[in-house]
């Protein structure tokens, strides 16, 4: 936009991406407080990782910055999406910002594996 001269419109969407982020931080906070402060060493199931229902879709999803969230306070993250690979979640969340819109050759090939991170295939399974 700002390069077609529309900073009002740039402005926009800027703020736009400044409240979605807003929002992420605000569930993780909601949930930390709810947890009396600390998730330290809690295990917390994710139920879906993906960006939308019954796809393998994973750009811009906002689980990932909710669950980086989780484990900066060292939560023990349990993901339940039948859909996401296992291999995903783990490139997803051990990637910079941003990093996923690179082309797959370009991403690395064996992901750096985030321990405090169990998939499961089973929702019960991740909700023991």
């Amino acid at each position: 936009c700002e390069c077609n001269g529309l900073p009002e419109v740039a402005e926009y969407w800027k703020q736009v991406i400044k409240i979605n982020d807003y929002q992420k931080s605000r569930f993780v906070n909601r949930v930390v407080s709810s947890m009396f402060n600390s998730v330290s060493n809690k295990k917390i199931a994710v139920l879906g990782f993906a960006f939308k229902k019954d796809t393998g879709d994973t750009r811009e999803t906002p689980a990932i910055d909710v669950c980086k969230g989780l484990l900066e306070d060292k939560a023990r993250l349990s993901i339940y999406d039948p859909q996401v690979t296992e291999e995903q979640i783990q490139r997803d969340l051990s990637m910079n910002k941003f990093d996923w819109d690179h082309p797959l050759h370009l991403q690395p090939m064996s992901p750096t594996t985030v321990k405090q991170v169990s998939v499961t295939w089973d929702a019960y399974e991740a909700t023991k």
